[in-house]
């Protein structure tokens, strides 16, 4: 199959995903639905194929998304948070580690990985700056799955 073709096809997969996702109330269902569909189809026909340069895009289309968000008034109302901020900060830095170190010694993941897989980021930007690292972005992807999904499910919403 040329590579055309399985781009074609993992993008159609993609949507599928993405929009059974969104049928069935998935949390993050374009994300989610679509990454799930498209592992789905790695799995099972070693064809799934999307160039590793559109990643840069994807990147700067999350940073639009976030920027775009922030306001005047946010900025402003930075000062009230600082504190919490920084202890926030701290602590998740502090498990990310511990835990991180702790995974990778375990399963036998090299250290980048086991970071990663534990740092309290979005799915999406946590498994592309997994890709940027040549980490083991199945591992990551997973474990940051599995996170968001018990996230939701201790916190219903």
């Amino acid at each position: 199959m040329s590579i055309g073709i399985s781009m074609l096809f993992t993008l159609i997969v993609a949507f599928i995903g993405a929009k059974l996702g969104q049928k069935l109330n998935f949390p993050a269902p374009f994300m989610i639905g679509s990454m799930l569909a498209v592992m789905l189809f790695s799995v099972i026909t070693n064809k799934a194929y999307f160039p590793q340069e559109a990643k840069v895009i994807a990147q700067i289309v999350a940073g639009i998304f976030i920027g775009q968000k922030l306001t005047r008034s946010d900025v402003i109302h930075l000062k009230y948070v600082i504190k919490p901020t920084l202890l926030l900060l701290v602590l998740l830095t502090v498990n990310t580690f511990i835990l991180g170190f702790i995974f990778s010694y375990i399963f036998d993941w090299n250290v980048l990985t086991g970071l990663l897989a534990t740092t309290p980021g979005g799915l999406m930007d946590t498994t592309l700056i997994a890709a940027d690292f040549d980490s083991e972005i199945h591992i990551v992807a997973i474990m940051q799955l599995v996170r968001s999904i018990g996230v939701l499910l201790l916190f219903p919403a």
